[in-house]
């Protein structure tokens, strides 16, 4: 009787442990599901913030419920699928077009509400970037 208890006890645990963590992910979906135009670029270590430039003021990321995304990146379009790691609360975009997991785009997400986005990237060299975004009306 004691063991079948313990094991009604850790199956409750499990879950819960796996619900919970599938209506974070649903919410986070939810969140990121619309179009985002670039705002502004922070260089984190001197804690400088810029309007974007005139060359990518017209970049946007807009990602969709069924995991897939397009980006206009300097007026190059790009199209993919994306997931998240909940683990690191990150986004990795997979662009379909190249089937190379090297070319996988990897983002933190910085701050996440219904009309901000900022996210980082692992910079290949110098200091860490964030990319601040608004949502659109589209």
């Amino acid at each position: 009787m004691k063991k079948e208890y313990l094991f009604f006890i850790f199956l409750f645990f499990v879950i819960t442990k796996s619900h919970a963590q599938s209506h974070k992910e649903i919410v986070l979906i939810d969140s990121l599901s619309k179009k985002w135009k670039i705002d502004s670029i922070e260089v984190k270590e001197n804690k400088m913030r810029f309007a974007a430039p005139e060359n990518i003021k017209d970049n946007f990321l807009n990602y969709k419920k069924d995991m897939t995304f397009t980006l206009q990146d300097g007026g190059i379009l790009v199209k993919g699928k994306w997931k998240l790691d909940l683990d690191n609360r990150g986004i990795i975009n997979h662009d379909t077009n190249n089937s190379s997991q090297d070319n996988d785009v990897i983002f933190n997400i910085i701050q996440l509400t219904g009309s901000k986005l900022a996210i980082t990237s692992a910079p290949a060299s110098g200091g860490q970037i964030i990319l601040h975004y608004i949502s659109t009306k589209e």
